[in-house]
């Protein structure tokens, strides 16, 4: 019985991962863009892709900033700095985007989804400046 009950759970949850693999792979923020200057294929682009790449993007930045503060060897520019420059690549194509065509172009949905995702774009950079060690690492290259 026990047996039985991992399986479905396993089942359950590849079901799970697949569904959101897939559904990542319908997203243009998820894959490189084809288009002459890579310039954002604005047709293929919904309001449902926002928010899934928003959160992705800030999982990936929160996770750049990680890697710099965790990083065991003297601090340099090339990794603190350019590293932190470097950090949230994808955060920052679907912020591009997005800030765009809300300026330009808003409507409800968007409006929607600028207030879900404000609050989330402020923690991470408090978290990012609030750092005390991106903050000490900085801070030496400084001195």
């Amino acid at each position: 019985m026990k047996i039985f009950l991992v399986i479905i759970s396993v089942m359950f949850l590849i079901t799970i991962t697949n569904q959101a693999q897939k559904k990542n792979m319908n997203n243009p923020f998820f894959s490189e863009w084809k288009t002459p200057f890579q310039v954002p294929p604005f047709n293929e682009i919904k309001n449902e892709h926002y928010l899934p790449a928003f959160e992705e993007g800030i999982k990936q930045k929160e996770s750049d900033i990680l890697k710099i503060t965790l990083n065991k060897g003297i601090p340099t520019f090339k990794n603190t700095i350019e590293a932190l420059e470097k950090s949230g690549q994808l955060l920052i194509k679907v912020e591009k985007v997005f800030n765009n065509l809300l300026a330009a172009n808003s409507d409800d949905g968007m409006q929607s989804i600028a207030k879900t995702i404000a609050p989330l774009l402020s923690k991470i950079q408090d978290d990012i400046y609030l750092n005390p060690k991106l903050f000490a690492r900085i801070k030496f290259l400084y001195d």
